[in-house]
């Protein structure tokens, strides 16, 4: 078990691979029987592993979330000013 927005660590897949490289000096390099001398090969191994990185959140419920969420909408919104416009009148109103 997990507690919400903790993160959890799925690995263990793993791969190696061997890659294998050639230097060598052009044209000296492809001479018979001392192209050897001029040439060099190379091998190494390449480990690599996949890690995931989970963090799971909790979702509540959406119903009652959308109830909220649409109750407050219909509220009126709070410190709207309207301005009186009546002929001599410098009445503001608060609603």
């Amino acid at each position: 078990m997990v507690q919400d927005k903790k993160v959890v660590v799925i690995g263990g897949l793993m791969k190696v691979d061997v890659e294998e490289s050639m230097q060598k000096v052009p044209l000296l390099s492809d001479i018979p029987l001392i192209g050897k001398a001029f040439r060099r090969n190379h091998s190494k191994k390449v480990k690599k592993e996949i890690v995931i990185f989970l963090t799971p959140q909790i979702q509540k419920d959406l119903r009652r979330e959308n109830d909220s969420d649409r109750f407050f909408s219909e509220q009126p919104k709070e410190n709207t000013i309207w301005q009186d416009m009546s002929v001599g009148s410098d009445t503001v109103v608060f609603k």
